[in-house]
């Protein structure tokens, strides 16, 4: 196949990882729905405890569907970090959640 064009993806497709790795894909970039999940079930559990509040003044992004995004993290996957992307974006979560309740909760 040719290989003169060069293309980078969205997701962690499998068919879109074994091009990357074949050399047929650049890179794509992956979400991080595995944060996305995580970090929003311990803040609920902190929050449904009683024990903690939204910071109102907390560093928040303002997009158009809501005043209090926070991003889960992105990472770009390439032939570098094709075997270890999972555990990149693992702590990607890890780093979220250490910062996550200082950062955006009072809590008693």
């Amino acid at each position: 196949g040719d290989k003169r064009i060069k293309f980078i993806g969205i997701d962690d497709d499998q068919i879109v990882l074994e091009a990357i790795k074949d050399g047929f894909v650049a890179g794509t970039m992956a979400q991080n729905p595995y944060g996305q999940g995580y970090i929003g079930a311990y803040v609920m559990d902190l929050m449904a405890s009683g024990g903690c509040t939204v910071k109102d003044d907390a560093p928040w992004v303002e997009t158009p569907q809501t005043k209090k995004f926070i991003d889960s993290g992105t990472l770009v996957i390439n032939q570098a970090n094709l075997d270890s992307y999972k555990d990149d974006l693992k702590k990607i979560t890890v780093d979220i959640q250490g910062k996550f309740k200082d950062t955006y909760l009072n809590c008693q």
